[in-house]
């Protein structure tokens, strides 16, 4: 009898939550000038502690499902171009590398239906590398022998996770859009390079990455801005 009423009392609260949640779907569009660097814990790699962070541009689709007034699941896709520009000494100026990404998030806002409000978010994202290339002085791409078998491509994990979080303001435009101005910064906690990479040379196989090569992890930070269109309550 007790957990008959225990069983009940719990579906008319979850049910009372669910009339007064503003349940919907958010849709939009975001648009990140971003800062990138490629970071290293050590710098036991010729130039890699001669460089200056590059400013590259982000963009994608938005989307979060909004599980109460508050509380959100923040997703979308961001094809994010990035790298990190060396000191023209080297023969490798400059190393460019675009991802396609794909974040999930847990977002919190202090009030949606506020004409301003502060929102965040924190999570991970999965990532797919697309193009890498790496620039000569010239700023034109080096290209690799056709004879030794392998692309730029082949020296980074084609895929991978970063952690992430953004937080910001959310200005309300209408009952069914608004606008977001975000802080936004992702980082890679596994090294980038394929350091078990190896290519063929007279036959055997070698190494490309030295044993002491210490990996690279991105990390991004930048201004997010996003306008978005409520469907739902």
């Amino acid at each position: 009898m007790h957990k008959k009423l225990s069983i009940t009392l719990l579906l008319l609260l979850y049910s009372s939550f669910l009339l007064h949640a503003q349940v919907g779907i958010e849709i939009g569009l975001r648009l990140v000038p971003q800062s990138t660097w490629l970071y290293q814990f050590t710098s036991n790699n010729n130039h890699d502690n001669t460089f200056s962070e590059r400013i590259n541009l982000a963009y994608g689709l938005n989307s979060t499902l909004y599980l109460a007034d508050n509380l959100g699941i923040q997703s979308g896709v961001l094809v994010s171009t990035q790298g990190q520009r060396y000191d023209a000494t080297q023969n490798i100026s400059k190393k460019q590398l675009s991802y396609v990404k794909i974040p999930i998030l847990l977002q919190l806002n202090s009030s949606r239906q506020a004409s301003l409000s502060v929102v965040g978010a924190l999570g991970v994202q999965w990532h797919k590398l697309l193009v890498a290339n790496h620039l000569d002085l010239t700023n034109t791409p080096i290209s690799i022998p056709d004879s030794l078998g392998y692309t730029t491509i082949d020296l980074y994990h084609k895929t991978g996770w970063d952690i992430l979080g953004n937080i910001g303001l959310l200005v309300n435009l209408s009952d069914r859009s608004n606008l977001k101005l975000l802080f936004r910064a992702d980082y890679t906690p596994i090294g980038i390079e394929n350091t078990d990479f190896t290519y063929t040379v007279s036959g055997r196989e070698e190494p490309y990455y030295p044993n002491n090569f210490v990996p690279s992890h991105h990390f991004t930070a930048g201004i997010q801005f996003e306008i978005n269109y409520l469907i739902g309550p």
